[in-house]
Parts: C-alpha cells; structure tokens; sequence
C-alpha cells in the first residue's frame, strides 16, 4: 500500500513538472512572437541632440534679425491740429494712428485727410489739417517740405556745411575741398561722380542737394 502511494506521488509530481514546463515553453514562445512583430519594418533616423539645438538657435537668430527690423527707432514731427505738436520718438513699424495717439488731435482736426494706416518714416514731417482745410497728403508735404531746404553750394561751402548734408562725412567733405583746391570751381553737380567714394547710386542721392 505505502508502495502504491509512492507511485501515486511521483506521478503526481512528474505531471506538475510536465505542467510547469509547457506552461514556461508557451509563455517564452508568446514573448518572441511579440518582440518579432512589434519590431518596426523601417528603420528610424535618428537626430542627435546637437542638430536640434543647432537649429533653434538659427530659427531664433533669424527671429531676432526678423523682429530688429521692424523695432529701429525713428524721429517724426508732427504739428497742426493735436494738442501736443512735438517730434516724436516712434518705432519703424509704427503707424500714423500710434502717433496720434500720443500726439492727441484736437476736437477740430480732419482725420479724414490723414491715412491713418500709413507707415512713419525717419525724419518725416506730419502736418494734421483743421475741418474745412485743404492740404495734400502726407507723403507729398514730406517732399515738398524736403524740396524748400536750401542747397548747398560746392564752390563756397564750408567743411562744416558739406558734413551737415545727410550722407557725406568728414571725409567726403574734406575730398570735395581738395578737389575744389586742386582743379578749380565746380562747374557742374555732376563733377562730384570724379570724386573717389562718390559712384552713380550715391550721386543720384546726394544731387539734389548742392549746387554751383
């Protein structure tokens, strides 16, 4: 009888063994069949660190040069119609409308001469008519404003005089004197191309402002 039950036992013990061991095989089996199916066919690129930094810091220069653009700051007198007529210190992206702002229009003024909408420009000149005025538009008081400025002439002015004019610096001056000095009176605006640093696109700048 205790022969039998030693029998029964190990047979017991050999099945749970036999069990426990196709039970480990399946599971080892399941296991690869996953890793072998949720590996991706494709490779993926892989971007190292460094490029991604390299490339924020291009977009976040050109961000920056971007933005400088539109952030210089201009001078823009305005006068007329507003309660505070005074030169203005603005931004190039600034409109007309901002500098109103400031500028406050009085209860009289036109606005609907004025384009509000327009661009301010360095140096401008914004005049805001009363009601019942007529005046031309912003853009052409600037030139006209410009236009009424006395020229300067080549023959007699002075260093100090030719480094007044907006685009020639104190070596600019001195070189239309030494040429003046060393070949005589100006006898055309034109002579001033003969003059070394002064080409055709700096000429076409500067013509209208001096004379012989």
């Amino acid at each position: 009888m205790l022969k039998r039950f030693e029998q029964l036992k190990l047979w017991i013990i050999d099945r749970i063994i036999y069990v426990v061991g196709a039970f480990l095989l399946c599971f080892f089996i399941g296991v690869l069949l996953v890793k072998v199916y949720s590996t991706p066919s494709q490779s993926k690129e892989v971007v190292h660190p460094s490029h991604i930094n390299d490339k924020a810091k291009e977009v976040k220069s050109n961000s920056a040069v971007s933005n400088s653009k539109g952030n210089e700051f201009i001078y823009v007198d305005i006068k007329g119609s507003v309660e505070k007529p005074n030169v203005y210190k603005m931004r190039s992206s600034d409109r007309v409308k901002q500098l109103l702002e400031k500028a406050v229009p009085t209860t009289d003024a036109d606005l609907n001469q004025i384009n509000l909408a327009e661009k301010l420009i360095d140096q401008k000149l914004i005049i805001i008519p009363r009601k019942g005025e007529i005046t031309t538009n912003i853009a052409t008081q600037f030139k006209t404003d410009k236009s009424n400025q006395q020229q300067v002439n080549l023959n007699t002015a002075t260093e100090e005089e030719l480094k007044n004019v907006n685009g020639i610096g104190p070596a600019k001056a001195q070189a239309i004197i030494e040429y003046r000095t060393n070949n005589g009176p100006f006898e055309s605006v034109e002579q001033l191309k003969e003059i070394r640093g002064i080409g055709d696109k700096t000429f076409e700048r500067l013509q209208s402002e001096f004379t012989v």
